[in-house]
């Protein structure tokens, strides 16, 4: 019973974390081009409650455009990864089309809500990659977004917000993702928050190191907690520090430490 209440908390608090996923799509016709580095570091991997030495240290380099225009949508990201298993290259490219469903900044509504579709093409090298997440190389998920934000005169003070996916792929099975998320501003120069987010596969198999082919069959969870903080540089972008350590996992790498900066640049149409 304990662990139906301890699967039921992850499959609230679980999500990923580059694509624009926050209930608010932002000024219309403002698009925002984005770049990120990620760096994950992990010694072990965990394996039916038993954790295995396996060391690794991968990057990460994303790059993507998103654009807005209410109540829809569009972002293209293209991702790059190095492993200690694989060398550096094209990892995915995901296409994620959004619709606004209520607004809270707009006063009509008491809470901010969007639904979306994001469609990823991953290289299959890195589906057999235990440090990159797949289920196949034609991955599908559907996810939805809800949250609040606390006003202050002409921009907002606090939100809080949280996510729920559901992924598919050509081939495993589904896999469900969700976020928890809480920011505060500070004078619209910095703003921080803390969040929770994970992954929680719905496969039946265990996780073998030498006949890895993918995420799609295992059984895997994992919960990550971290922190964020952002700088703003008025109208020329966003430049944000985030860090997450890998809190609990199973039949997933274990313990990761997982640390990102990302600059985010908008610009007129």
């Amino acid at each position: 019973m304990r662990k139906l209440y301890l699967l039921c908390f992850i499959f609230l608090l679980q999500a990923g974390h580059a694509t624009h996923l926050r209930p608010w799509l932002g000024t219309d016709l403002l698009p925002q081009l984005t770049a990120r580095y990620t760096l994950q570091q992990y010694h072990w991997v965990r394996i039916s409650n038993h954790a295995t030495p396996l060391p690794s240290i991968d990057h990460f380099v994303n790059g993507g455009i998103y654009a807005p225009y209410a109540p829809y949508s569009v972002e293209i990201e293209v991702n790059n990864a190095g492993t200690t298993a694989n060398n550096f290259g094209w990892n995915d490219i995901i296409v994620t089309g959004r619709y606004q469903l209520m607004d809270d900044i707009s006063g009509e509504n008491l809470v901010s809500a969007v639904a979306g579709v994001s469609i990823a093409r991953a290289r299959p090298k890195f589906v057999q990659d235990i440090s990159t997440f797949h289920h196949g190389t034609w991955e599908y998920l559907f996810h939805g977004s809800i949250g609040k934000e606390e006003q202050c005169g002409p921009t907002w003070a606090s939100r809080a917000w949280s996510l729920v996916g559901l992924g598919v792929a050509n081939e495993g099975s589904l896999w469900v993702i969700s976020h928890l998320e809480y920011e505060k501003n500070s004078c619209d120069l910095f703003w921080y928050g803390i969040f929770l987010n994970g992954l929680f596969g719905m496969g039946s198999q265990d996780l073998t190191i030498t006949d890895f082919s993918g995420y799609g069959p295992i059984k895997h969870r994992s919960v990550d907690l971290g922190g964020q903080l952002t700088y703003s540089f008025w109208e020329n972008g966003t430049l944000t520090v985030r860090y997450s350590f890998r809190v609990w996992a199973e039949n997933f790498p274990a313990y990761t430490n997982l640390a990102t900066i990302e600059f985010e640049y908008p610009f007129g149409l």
